[in-house]
């Protein structure tokens, strides 16, 4: 496999700077009381008065933004690239500490800068040059250790999500009724998806059985080429289904499938190519149609009659 160009993967580093800048700005606030004693992230550490005070917060949301911003620019490479990193992972962590309960929507988000500042770090001598040229989407920037690494990276994110579910409920949990009951409890009625769930238990076990499925099988499935668009387009639904029923925010989630799953990159390519070509008139692209059908420009060669 020859290196890529970095095109698809900057264009995902922008909008997911986007999306991790949203969920930095998670609503909620901090839970009463005192914290239990168990370690539920990196910055268990700190005190209850640090973790509970606004402005370790917007340190880390104000770090973000700027380190973020730099690495969106392609400067300050690579502290840019792992101070944006390093802040989104305080900030999540944070609201880990301080809230209820952990948001979901940050983890892939989070393990999928940290990947992409390993990238750019690997890349910053040859990033800097094709971003100092202006050359940045043609050059080929991206080694095959990076596809593999995020295919696993995402593949065992959702494999563990899956495998817990079986270890906590057993293969019982897709049995159509739990999804019913999370609709009627936290569900947005009168949406079709919703709906659709209420009004057909058959719908409802169908999904689950897909969504679990899709889950614990995802890291093989990922690593294999004529599987990996299958569980990536299963996973895309299911969290398009969650936005729709419920409006969970899995946004990170969703490019990190697109990049590594889905064929984002070729199409991406095929974008490219069109706007790098030359314009031609309205009329050319079907005159080349018609002539290739009536064969006018063929040479000629031997009546086969």
């Amino acid at each position: 496999m020859t290196r890529a160009r970095a095109h698809a993967l900057w264009l995902t580093l922008l909008a997911l700077l986007f999306a991790a800048l949203g969920l930095c700005y998670a609503p909620g606030g901090p839970a009463p009381g005192p914290r239990g004693g168990e370690v539920v992230s990196v910055l268990s550490w700190l005190p209850d008065a640090v973790v509970q005070a606004p402005e370790p917060f917007t340190v880390g949301r104000l770090a973000f933004m700027a380190f973020g911003a730099a690495w969106a620019l392609g400067v300050w490479l690579p502290l840019s690239a792992w101070g944006a990193s390093l802040a989104f992972l305080a900030v999540a962590a944070l609201h880990q500490e301080a809230r209820f309960a952990a948001s979901h929507s940050a983890h892939l988000p989070a393990q999928l800068l940290v990947l992409l500042a390993l990238w750019t770090h690997h890349e910053r001598v040859a990033l800097r040059a094709a971003l100092a040229e202006g050359r940045v989407w043609r050059t080929p920037l991206v080694a095959p250790w990076f596809w593999t690494a995020g295919r696993v990276l995402v593949g065992w994110f959702y494999t563990l999500a899956g495998v817990t579910k079986v270890m906590d409920s057993g293969w019982a949990w897709a049995n159509g009724t739990s999804l019913q009951l999370w609709v009627l409890a936290f569900g947005k009625r009168g949406s079709f998806a919703a709906d659709l769930i209420m009004d057909h238990h058959a719908a409802a076990l169908a999904l689950q059985w897909v969504t679990l499925l899709a889950e614990v099988f995802a890291l093989p499935l990922m690593l294999w080429r004529p599987t990996r668009a299958v569980v990536a387009g299963a996973l895309v639904a299911f969290h398009i289904g969650q936005w729709a029923v419920f409006g969970y925010p899995f946004y990170g989630n969703l490019l990190a499938l697109a990049l590594f799953g889905l064929p984002l990159e070729a199409a991406v390519e095929a974008v490219r190519r069109r706007l790098e070509a030359p314009p031609s008139p309205w009329w050319a692209g079907r005159a080349r149609s018609l002539a290739g059908r009536l064969r006018i420009f063929e040479p000629p060669g031997d009546d086969p009659g």
